[in-house]
């Protein structure tokens, strides 16, 4: 977890890598720490295709 300005950037290890980036107040309402287990929901107007 690795904060920035009013973003906290995350990556997110389930036999592929993402790299994600949340708010700090989603970062703290969802509880989120180092090697929590969580579920990953796409917006589909949020994300970026790296090739």
């Amino acid at each position: 977890m690795e904060p920035f300005d009013y973003e906290v950037h995350l990556t997110v290890e389930c036999g592929v890598t993402f790299k994600v980036t949340l708010t700090r107040n989603a970062t703290e309402s969802l509880q989120l720490s180092p090697h929590r287990e969580v579920w990953i929901v796409f917006k589909t107007h949020s994300w970026h295709i790296l090739k």
